[in-house]
């Protein structure tokens, strides 16, 4: 197995990721006899790092063949804004009218989420900024230097990359704690983003992934779980990068699962429906289940009804289902070159 595999999987393993995200959003007391399913979905908010490594990887992808920035933004945020526009314009315009301490413009253009640490739809605001900064992290990792006598190669310059956006973040815990509490689900996340991209030119060149990079994942996998349901009292900041390798060790382990059952076309179909949908499901499962627990009451969130979540997940499959093919003939025809008139 080697690196492209991450490329050639990663349909199936956004799909994967989306279902875990959506089963980690349900709070419903399980069995005892499903304890061990439990566990592991309740670091479902990991998915969100496999998210953003698989983003920094295909941004690498699309940049390194056409790195106009014009062409770059333009296709980068009409895939993300036009199914944003489409579900959360009516959400919010519904929640701020039935819920009157909610405003709909801090809410709809996201400066609630930097002033008032409102995180609906946090991870919209966060991947934009990444996308506004990925050309500067492209041309930072992309060309080796020399300085006193060091060469530093690109994955060095990734690693300081992320040591530098970790450091950043602990200056601003220091300098601003109440902001920081505020953004901190985004901003935490940049480094494994940086990773993605560094990651980039290994998945597009096909390198080999090792035997030894695969056994040492599961481990990783198996021994965060272990000390997570020991001792959850880690720092939020520290949990946090904690998920980095952790984002890498669940990419690698889910594609040499998809490798495995490549003979089984029909498991790769459906993993690959969910995720060629995976921002619309993970946009209209948390609405709906705002809308639904307003109508319904709040006291499903504490703890969720199993059947009511059931209900939610059906109606954001639904949704989605009904939804993409509208959000892809918008996105062609903004993406569509325009004809220059006479």
């Amino acid at each position: 197995m080697n690196w492209g595999y991450l490329s050639k999987y990663r349909r199936e393993l956004m799909g994967a990721v989306c279902i875990w995200i959506m089963l980690f959003h349900n709070t419903a007391d399980w069995p005892t006899w499903l304890e061990l399913i439990r566990r592991p979905i309740a670091r479902g908010n990991v998915g969100v790092d496999v998210f953003l490594l698989l983003s920094g990887i295909g941004l690498y992808y699309s940049f390194s063949e056409d790195k106009r920035l014009g062409v770059f933004y333009r296709r980068r945020f009409v895939r993300l804004l036009v199914p944003y526009v489409l579900f959360s314009l009516p959400f919010y315009l519904w929640r701020d009218t039935v819920r009157p301490q909610f405003n709909f413009f801090s809410d709809f253009f996201q400066t609630s989420f930097f002033l008032e640490g409102s995180r609906t739809t946090w991870y919209i605001t966060a991947l934009s900024i990444f996308y506004l900064l990925f050309p500067l992290i492209y041309y930072l990792q992309e060309k080796d230097f020399e300085w006193m006598g060091i060469r530093f190669n690109r994955g060095t310059i990734t690693l300081i990359l992320c040591v530098f956006a970790t450091a950043i973040c602990r200056i601003y815990l220091r300098i601003w704690p109440l902001s920081y509490d505020h953004v901190e689900i985004g901003i935490t996340r940049l480094p494994v983003f940086i990773l993605g991209a560094g990651l980039g030119k290994t998945v597009k060149e096909k390198k080999p992934i090792s035997d030894t990079a695969v056994l040492g994942s599961a481990a990783w996998i198996f021994t965060y779980i272990y000390v997570f349901t020991r001792d959850n009292r880690l720092k939020p900041i520290w949990s946090r990068f904690i998920y980095l390798p952790l984002g890498v060790a669940v990419a690698i382990a889910f594609t040499y699962m998809f490798a495995r059952v490549e003979h089984h076309p029909s498991i790769g179909r459906v993993f690959r429906w969910f995720g060629d949908r995976s921002l619309e499901l993970y946009l209209t499962h948390i609405m709906i289940r705002d809308i639904w627990g307003w109508y319904l009451g709040f006291e499903i969130y504490d703890p969720y009804k199993a059947l009511s979540y059931v209900c939610i997940l059906a109606l954001a499959v639904l949704v989605s289902a009904l939804a993409h093919p509208l959000i892809l003939k918008i996105s062609r025809a903004l993406l569509r070159p325009r004809v220059k008139s006479a």
